[in-house]
């Protein structure tokens, strides 16, 4: 259940960009109402380099760990990267604190409900497909970029989140058109090794096999 939202704001009280000081306000919904619960400084217009940059947003994700919404007017390529890398759900957007809440609240609500519903036998199959089991036993394929052309509202983690962290198999191969942000801190969680390869401009294919698997 989303319970926090981050807002980075600056003097004005107004939604910031990243190239600018500012504070992070977490904002948590007790008994329908949004109040403060914590308020973080954040300033990355003085870091230089992108470690700093990473040692940065490392800490802010330390210091807020059940909460992984942020909004801010304008995040940044480096920072969009690193943030989405710490399983942030990143918003960029300009309007009143309240519309903000209500707004981002009910889209994260409505993906999370659809999450939730991946469970389900009968939407595995008439929404979402899942991998397939090739001749070789414990060997999955999954043609990501087939299913998104065919559904562009399919992401990878409603389609792959449940794959990996539920079923046991030896390895899965995927076919994407970019390699997943949120991939590489999940395999690490899962112990999970990987290699890419790039077939063409536009296809990429990602070989993800288990370190260890009991059974």
């Amino acid at each position: 259940m989303i319970e926090k939202i981050g807002i980075f704001l600056n003097e004005q009280g107004e939604t910031a960009t990243f190239k600018e000081p500012g504070i992070i306000n977490v904002y948590k919904l007790v008994e329908g109402e949004w109040k403060v619960e914590t308020q973080l400084p954040l300033n990355l217009s003085i870091q230089r380099t992108t470690i700093g940059v990473r040692q940065e947003l490392d800490h802010l994700a330390r210091a807020i760990p059940d909460c992984r919404i942020l909004v801010a007017k304008e995040i940044g390529g480096l920072a969009y990267g690193i943030l989405d890398g710490l399983m942030f759900h990143i918003w960029e957007m300009e309007d009143t604190i309240e519309d903000i809440l209500s707004y981002v609240y009910i889209k994260e609500r409505e993906e999370e409900l659809q999450l939730e519903q991946i469970n389900c036998d009968e939407l595995k199959e008439s929404i979402v497909k899942v991998p397939v089991e090739t001749s070789e036993k414990g060997c999955y394929e999954f043609d990501l970029k087939a299913i998104q052309k065919e559904n562009s509202g399919v992401t990878s983690k409603q389609v792959l989140k449940p794959f990996l962290h539920k079923n046991l198999f030896y390895q899965l191969t995927l076919y994407c058109t970019h390699v997943p942000n949120w991939l590489e801190e999940d395999m690490r969680k899962l112990n999970l090794s990987g290699e890419v390869k790039q077939l063409d401009p536009h296809t990429y294919q990602v070989r993800i096999r288990k370190n260890s698997c009991s059974e």
